[in-house]
């Protein structure tokens, strides 16, 4: 595993590192509502 933060601690970036799915499925989650709110505030 790689990063460029050289302030991480080996355990912090193992935590990071950890978290990612989480965060990028949270990510996935507000692009899929905002699409929605977009398509459903737009003239037709």
């Amino acid at each position: 595993m790689l990063t460029n933060d050289r302030s991480l601690t080996p355990a912090q970036g193992l935590t990071a590192h950890k978290a990612q799915p989480h965060i990028e499925k949270r990510f996935e989650q507000l692009k899929t509502v905002t699409r929605s709110f977009l398509r459903k505030r737009s003239p037709a």
